[in-house]
């Protein structure tokens, strides 16, 4: 197995946690290779920019808590940012109209008191604290500074009024600026066809986005869409020499304990949850006559047992903090 399909795997729980269509991530990079191939980033940084695409928004599993608290529905906000520009009076009235949007008027009330008092930095900590657990899946994953870099920018803005605030223009990761851009319109697309990628790309060009980047999309057109509804997601990785190298079962193993951690990420509670699970999942299997390759292959099966629960609605709860060092083994 290559570590690119297993990237892809968990892109589906991330497009159910952001309220978005399944394969919304794997068509978001497709597009945001494209954008590179045109505006010539070297073959080499592909695969890198294939992995910042993939990874940039797996990060909701660690944020649900807090956007459930402030706003009842975390996959509901989250599916609904794709319809405003993130900074200044346009967000603050749309994080007015969430608080605990649907909610009785107590609720509404007690919701709206919470964000006016405590929410934009409460927010601003979901935030960070969604890259710092990216950037640490794709230390665990074993990919380069590059990656880690972007991931962490997955909130800046073009203007500075995003995450980290030292992040804007220039400073921010060149393959973050692409994602940034091809996350939105592959939405606006999907709804609205060129038309409403055009409108959304003149309207946060030099605010979200990159206006050289804003400026390439307009000349693209329609190119850069076609054929996504289609897209055949093994000849992506075929093309890509970077993504073609398969995983040892070591390093297979490493990968499915680091998601199998990053699920655990969903509530505090079940922190080593899944690592427990499926050492008692191996230790059985050997106990009831399996050989050691069959007890491997159900461990293996049993630490993505809980990946369906990364993308659930969050009840109200703290977001864990992503460790240090992996858990000791059992």
């Amino acid at each position: 197995m290559r570590l690119a399909e297993l990237v892809v795997a968990l892109s589906l729980a991330t497009d159910l946690g952001l309220g978005q269509p399944l394969e919304h991530v794997l068509r978001s990079t497709a597009i945001a290779l494209r954008i590179g191939e045109r505006t010539g980033l070297e073959p080499e940084r592909r695969s890198a920019l294939f992995h910042v695409g993939m990874l940039s928004f797996v990060g909701c599993t660690v944020d649900g808590g807090e956007l459930a608290d402030l706003f009842g529905d975390d996959i509901a906000f989250r599916a609904a940012t794709y319809d405003v520009d993130t900074a200044g009076i346009p967000m603050l009235g749309f994080l007015l109209r969430q608080a605990a949007a649907g909610g009785p008027p107590a609720q509404r009330a007690r919701a709206l008191a919470a964000l006016v008092a405590t929410g934009p930095g409460r927010i601003q900590r979901a935030m960070l604290a969604h890259c710092q657990a990216t950037g640490g899946l794709a230390e665990r994953f074993g990919l380069g500074g590059e990656v880690r870099r972007a991931l962490q920018h997955a909130f800046a803005r073009w203007d500075g009024k995003g995450l980290p605030p030292e992040a804007s223009r220039d400073a921010i990761e060149p393959l973050a600026r692409i994602v940034h851009i091809a996350e939105i319109t592959e939405v606006a697309h999907r709804s609205g066809g060129t038309e409403a990628v055009a409108e959304v790309a003149r309207e946060r060009s030099g605010r979200q986005f990159d206006p050289d980047l804003a400026a390439e999309l307009a000349k693209a057109g329609d190119e850069l869409f076609a054929g996504l509804d289609e897209l055949d997601w093994p000849a992506l990785i075929e093309s890509e020499p970077g993504l073609r190298d398969r995983l040892p079962a070591d390093r297979l193993d490493d990968a499915l304990e680091a998601i199998a951690d990053f699920c655990d990420l969903r509530s505090l509670q079940f922190a080593g949850h899944s690592r427990s699970v499926a050492d008692l999942a191996s230790a059985a299997a050997l106990t009831s006559g399996l050989g050691e390759g069959e007890s491997a292959t159900v461990r293996r099966a049993a630490l993505l047992q809980d990946l369906g629960r990364a993308p659930t609605r969050s009840a109200r709860a703290t977001p864990a903090r992503w460790p240090t060092s992996p858990p000791r083994r059992r």
